[in-house]
């Protein structure tokens, strides 16, 4: 994001957060006076017929009554080769009152090991020696780190609120597209029992699942004591049900005694360097643990491995399943373990 007055010839922003993208783009306008803006701002889509000619003549112009005058290219990465080739060329000697932006919405060098055509292009590398701030990445946020980002960034944008139990299980049911999410916040707000602020309810009873859960998230329900929601995953599971699902299960029950046998000792605080894991891999831990005895902590354990023999015998997995969150996930005066 350019900080100073003096902006360079030319930027790229890319990346695949749509959102941070549109905000950059929103920024540099803002180098533009709006009352000038219909002689010095001019946009276009790479998509198409956009001729070379068309974007120099652009590029070219004086600006207007103002300090700069800025060209905008959205989805850049669909430039034709003879567009690139007269931008190099323009590049080698510009016009000091024009500023081009390309606004490219492909994985940035961060967001993938495997760089982009686009990234390995000629234009792209000799507009990134321009200085530091000619390439502007916008990455996606982390799976881990988008129910914060809905939260703050994407809520603020929608003119709402969002709880953090429903900001976590809107991303658990849309996945990671920005665009996606900003839009479902933008019915939410209207559909939300409290107008303006969405709270879980508001998103269990209105929005479908379109991502397949994970087993994380069967386990995150199994630990929550929720049979309910235990069984509900599961049968929206339909790749992912496996060998692999029990013993992603059995790891949770133990990770849930470690965090029993720590908070007894009062030594909670060292559970993330206990399991080697970042502490907000490991936030709900000891409340989830308090959820079990540790008898019904170590008898689950048990249960897991004869659901884990069972199934390699021969045992219909989704079946075997259910039958361990059901017994998992009774009430404690209800609980037998029979696998």
């Amino acid at each position: 994001m350019p900080r100073s007055s003096n902006l360079l010839r030319a930027y790229i922003v890319l990346g695949n957060n749509e959102i941070k993208r549109s905000d950059t783009v929103s920024h540099l306008k803002k180098y533009v006076k709006d009352s000038l803006a219909a002689f010095n701002l001019d946009e276009m889509d790479a998509r198409g017929d956009l001729e070379p000619q068309t974007l120099k003549t652009s590029l070219e112009a004086l600006p207007v009554g103002d300090k700069y005058r800025l060209v905008i290219v959205h989805d850049a990465q669909k430039l034709s080769s003879r567009v690139q080739k007269m931008l190099l060329d323009y590049l080698d000697n510009p016009n000091e009152g024009s500023v081009l932006l390309l606004d490219a919405s492909v994985p940035c060098e961060e967001e993938s090991r495997k760089k982009d055509a686009f990234v390995k292009s000629k234009l792209y590398s000799k507009i990134k020696k321009m200085g530091p701030e000619a390439t502007i990445n916008c990455p996606t946020p982390k799976p881990w780190e988008m129910p914060k980002a809905v939260q703050t960034k994407l809520a603020r944008k929608a003119k709402t609120t969002i709880d953090p139990d429903a900001a976590q299980e809107l991303v658990k049911r849309l996945g990671t597209n920005m665009s996606l999410l900003s839009s479902e916040l933008e019915t939410l707000k209207n559909l939300a029992q409290e107008p303006g602020h969405i709270r879980l309810q508001d998103v269990t009873d209105n929005v479908v699942r379109i991502v397949e859960p994970t087993p994380w998230d069967l386990a995150d329900a199994m630990c929550e004591r929720n049979l309910k929601k235990s069984l509900e995953l599961l049968a929206q599971m339909k790749t992912s049900v496996g060998p692999g699902t029990i013993a992603y299960l059995t790891g949770r029950v133990k990770e849930l005694i470690c965090a029993k046998s720590l908070e007894e000792r009062g030594e909670s605080s060292a559970l993330a360097s206990e399991l080697h894991k970042q502490s907000w891999q490991v936030k709900n831990y000891t409340r989830w643990a308090r959820k079990f005895s540790r008898e019904e902590l170590v008898a689950a354990l048990k249960a897991c491995a004869q659901t884990d023999r069972a199934i390699k015998s021969g045992s219909d997995v989704r079946n075997t399943l259910i039958t361990l969150l059901a017994s998992i996930c009774r009430e404690p005066s209800q609980t037998t373990y029979n696998c």
